[in-house]
């Protein structure tokens, strides 16, 4: 619910190139991240790191692990620098939109269990 436009460019089974812009309350701002995904039988942790031209710097990872008996840990940390901008501002500005995005999460896991 953040993205307002995002390609996906497949770079082999384990690293993915993303492009396109994310939106907050701060206005909207272009990505272009290389994300990385480690597999493994107890854990899938996904990694990313990129930037954009106007200096923003954007970090993070999920980290998915089996969590008591049919249930899951999903773990989501993000760091983002905006050129122009405190960090606690921007760390305010993405924190409002975790919500929609866990959301958003949910829904779609919720979409591939159907049959």
């Amino acid at each position: 619910p953040t993205l307002k436009s995002c390609q996906a460019e497949n770079k082999d089974n384990d690293r993915v190139r993303l492009t396109g812009e994310a939106h907050s309350l701060l206005g909207a701002y272009p990505f272009d991240i290389l994300v990385e995904h480690d597999r493994n039988p107890s854990r899938f942790h996904s990694h990313w790191q990129g930037d954009s031209g106007d200096g923003q710097q954007l970090k993070g990872s999920w980290t998915v692990t089996p969590h008591g008996s049919g249930q899951t840990l999903l773990v989501y940390v993000s760091h983002t620098e905006i050129k122009g901008y405190p960090d606690w501002v921007v760390v305010n500005a993405l924190l409002s939109r975790q919500p929609k995005v866990m959301q958003a999460v949910a829904d779609e896991l919720d979409r591939r269990s159907k049959p």
